[in-house]
């Protein structure tokens, strides 16, 4: 989902940037983060459809985590989901509060 989410905004940043408008040095590095992701994302597929069991496939990423750090997407990262559990958190208080502030 986050990866897919990254994709949807990069490809309007993208969009943009072919206007002929210009984008920031911040929208620049998610622009790379997100091609780096969708690279990276390949062989991510490949190993998880090796007909493997699953502590071979925990085996495998393990290893692949040790050798290339930098081998899994960003959104599969511990701190983007622990990010995105904290602004579905957040989404929930201010949902939880928007409506005693309206019959107040």
């Amino acid at each position: 989902r986050l990866l897919a989410q990254d994709t949807q905004y990069s490809l309007g940043l993208i969009s943009r940037a072919a206007a002929g408008r210009s984008i920031s040095e911040r929208e620049s590095r998610i622009l790379q983060r997100t091609f780096r992701d969708l690279l990276t994302f390949i062989p991510f597929v490949i190993i998880l459809i090796i007909p493997l069991s699953p502590p071979g496939h925990v085996l495998v990423f393990s290893l692949i985590n040790r050798v290339f750090p930098d081998f899994f997407p960003s959104a599969f990262s511990e701190k983007r989901q622990e990010l995105i559990d904290t602004y579905e958190r957040l989404a929930t208080k201010v949902e939880i509060a928007e409506p005693r502030r309206l019959t107040k």
